[in-house]
């Protein structure tokens, strides 16, 4: 599977963890942009959250969108420093996508 492009702000309603990865917020922020979503206050899950829907090749070569997150959970603030990042979507590919995009430093289409 290889991503060939992605856009920012998908809808992944619906979704659910599929992994996580150590990297920063500024690494992700380089990357992915602004994130879709924050909040401060400390009694929230999610204080981070960027959303994003992938188009891929999969391994018969076909292609295929697929949408992915990566979110900050359970911090109590918005991490600066290295930490772990959870990553949600429909199925384990998720993973693999941003795991691509952070490898690859591939930048939105949008």
């Amino acid at each position: 599977m290889k991503v060939k492009s992605y856009y920012t702000d998908a809808n992944v309603n619906g979704s659910c963890r599929q992994g996580s990865v150590f990297t920063t917020y500024q690494i992700l922020k380089d990357i992915l942009g602004e994130p879709q979503y924050t909040d401060a206050d400390p009694l929230e899950k999610v204080s981070c959250e960027w959303t994003l829907k992938a188009e891929v090749v999969n391994d018969y070569g076909d292609t295929e969108f697929q949408v992915a997150s990566i979110y900050a959970w359970k911090y109590g603030y918005i991490p600066t420093d290295e930490c772990q990042w959870n990553i949600g979507g429909n199925s384990y590919i998720a993973q693999d996508i941003i795991e691509q995009i952070i490898e690859r430093r591939l930048t939105s289409d949008a």
